[in-house]
């Protein structure tokens, strides 16, 4: 059960990473280059937050229950976006 979670959360991040680097070269205009480099600080920030916040989080309850909340809140910000009209 474990697996499953852990195999959709790595989807999920991966479908998100794709559609951001889309997302910045056609409506920002960017090259991949600088959507590379913007996906990177993006990518290193949130590294730093699963080592420090994320991993006390996880030291607490434990892995099943992290993970489930992660994914709970994850898709509940996703759906919330579906509604979103405009972005401001």
């Amino acid at each position: 059960m474990l697996f499953i979670f852990k195999f959709l959360t790595s989807l999920i991040f991966l479908i998100d990473d794709l559609t951001f680097l889309m997302y910045c070269i056609y409506e920002y205009n960017m090259s991949t280059q600088e959507a590379g480099i913007i996906f990177c600080i993006s990518a290193l920030c949130l590294f730093t937050y699963g080592i420090t916040i994320a991993g006390y989080i996880i030291d607490k309850t434990n892995v099943k229950v992290a993970l489930m909340i992660g994914l709970c809140l994850y898709a509940t910000g996703k759906f919330i976006l579906i509604f979103a009209a405009t972005r401001t």
